[in-house]
């Protein structure tokens, strides 16, 4: 993922339809499971 400096920048970033399909496309394939959760 690319670097961001301000939280304008990164807002921009996380309120974008395309990072809202990619997030939703990865919850689907993890079943809605936490992946950091299952590690530990």
């Amino acid at each position: 993922m690319a670097e961001f400096k301000t939280e304008q920048q990164k807002r921009k970033f996380y309120d974008s339809g395309e990072w809202k399909k990619l997030r939703e496309k990865i919850k689907k394939r993890d079943n809605y499971e936490c992946q950091e959760c299952k590690r530990q």
